[in-house]
């Protein structure tokens, strides 16, 4: 999920998500990954709120989301 989306925020979507039982709490699907170009103490405590796995900050390499993904899927 991207933080910075047109018609809404990353924590939107993901609240939404959870709210609709799209991301539930448990199994590879309820886990989402965080991607932002700029991550403040307050999105990152919203993201923690929601249960995200992981955020990356842009640019990411790929060695660091690769560790994110096989956190969530393991």
């Amino acid at each position: 999920v991207d933080q910075k989306m047109p018609s809404l925020t990353g924590a939107e979507l993901v609240a939404e998500m959870r709210k609709r039982g799209v991301a539930g709490k448990g199994g590879v699907a309820g886990k989402v990954i965080v991607l932002s170009a700029h991550v403040s103490s307050a999105i990152r405590e919203t993201y923690d709120e929601l249960q995200v796995h992981a955020i990356l900050t842009k640019p990411f390499d790929l060695t660091e989301l690769r560790s994110a993904v096989e956190a969530v899927v393991a």
